[in-house]
């Protein structure tokens, strides 16, 4: 597990913040979701949604479709009974009474009835399959309507005190974990990490889901790629402090806690957050700092 070290750091340094504390809200109100009066839940009761993933066949189970226009799903592989949850991810537009995804999945799918959904693929016959659909309730204050997006890494700084490594990777730099291994391997002598495998990961985005669901998804451009998936425990909207649990396969324990707490700031639109993450593992003790610039998936 050791080749997920920096993935895993970073998956948890573009989820939240970890210092930076500001409890002092922007002015004005964030932008729009694009996608806020199609968000929701679909839950697929009858397992015959079959969709071709990057390891084979697999059923679907969930797909939870955010407000900036971004999906994220579960499944379960067809040719294994046993098997932890496989998460895959991507964006959408809703028209014509339909879900229009690209991503991991491409096609289109429709709720009729909140009880019939019927799947068309890209490529193959349609899936007609039984479900339910639960829309979201949109957020009400402007820090939920804020955070609740989809975002994208502008620059990470890298303050990791063991081994000593200092660098600011600016742009789309901030977003290719195969240079940011690369330069940690060039700069220090303690860990040697696989620049090859790293060099699958490129960031696309990172989307954050309200309650119920409490969704964090770390999606890639490679769409074969799992999106790093976990939840957030709790949100003080006051204080603008959190607490997340990781729930990817890509975090190991001996490597990296699972589960924290921090804060979070924002610019004065709303458009640009801070995250700063305290790295405390067997090979690493510092920090990273992300900021990382709202987008609109559907622009």
């Amino acid at each position: 597990m050791k080749k997920y070290l920096i993935l895993s750091c970073i998956a948890l340094a573009t989820l939240w913040s970890c210092g930076n504390k500001n409890s002092t809200e922007p002015a004005g109100e964030p932008a729009a979701a694009s996608q806020e009066a199609h968000a929701g839940v679909l839950e697929i009761t009858s397992h015959d949604l079959v969709v071709n993933l990057e390891y084979g066949d697999a059923i679907v189970s969930k797909i939870e479709f955010m407000r900036d226009g971004q999906y994220v799903g579960i499944a379960e592989h067809v040719a294994k009974a046993v098997l932890n949850p496989q998460y895959f991810a991507g964006t959408f537009t809703f028209s014509e009474g339909m879900y229009h995804l690209s991503g991991s999945i491409k096609g289109t799918l429709k709720v009729d009835n909140n009880a019939q959904i019927t799947y068309t693929p890209s490529v193959g016959q349609t899936i007609t399959s039984g479900g339910s659909f639960t829309p979201s309730t949109p957020p009400t204050n402007p820090v939920e309507k804020a955070l609740f997006v989809s975002w994208k890494p502008t620059a990470l700084q890298l303050a990791i005190d063991t081994p000593d490594v200092e660098h600011i990777f600016v742009g789309q730099e901030a977003c290719q974990l195969g240079k940011i291994a690369k330069f940690i391997n060039d700069n220090q002598d303690a860990v040697d990490l696989d620049v090859e495998e790293y060099s699958k990961y490129v960031i696309k985005s990172i989307s954050l889901s309200p309650a119920p669901e409490k969704t964090v998804a770390v999606s890639f451009e490679n769409t074969q790629l799992d999106p790093v998936y976990g939840k957030w425990t709790n949100i003080n909207f006051q204080t603008l402090s959190f607490s997340y649990e990781i729930e990817s396969d890509l975090v190991s324990d001996d490597l990296f806690q699972t589960e924290a707490d921090g804060s979070f700031s924002f610019s004065s639109d709303y458009s640009t957050i801070t995250v700063t993450v305290k790295v405390d593992s067997e090979e690493l003790n510092g920090k990273i700092i992300l900021t990382a610039k709202r987008i609109n998936a559907n622009s």
